[in-house]
């Protein structure tokens, strides 16, 4: 019986694990680091987590229709520090405020890796390839 208890408490340990080492990846292995793509839209959600951080950006497409994107980010911390090196705070990402986001195409087509982007105050943020995961 002590043996069951072990065999099931190191199952449930190692799922436990797989679920958290699947929620962090490499850049590379999700977006294309060769690729610059650019989308414009509004943002409709910013989610400030590690181990990335999220922007959902609509967008309408050439034929008119609306479009969601994920963007991809660095984690919390890191933009922390790093955005106010930069010269910007994660405060000036505003529900509702239009935004032109540059970056590597995600490799499911509808996500892109935030490089640069350029808020509806019209600020100009450019994240430097050092700062990268």
């Amino acid at each position: 019986m002590n043996i069951f208890r072990r065999d099931v408490v190191l199952a449930l340990v190692a799922v436990m694990l797989s679920s958290t080492v699947q929620s962090h990846h490499s850049v590379p292995a999700k977006f294309d680091t060769g690729s610059n793509h650019t989308i414009s839209g509004v943002i409709k959600t910013v989610q400030w987590v590690n181990p990335h951080s999220w922007l959902v950006v609509e967008t309408i497409n050439a034929n008119g229709d609306l479009e969601t994107w994920r963007v991809e980010m660095n984690a919390l911390e890191t933009i922390r520090h790093f955005g106010a090196r930069m010269g910007f705070s994660m405060t000036e990402f505003v529900i509702g405020d239009s935004i032109t986001v540059g970056g590597w195409l995600g490799h499911d087509k509808r996500s892109i890796y935030f490089r640069n982007a350029t808020l509806a105050s019209g600020k100009q943020i450019i994240w430097q390839r050092d700062s990268d995961p």
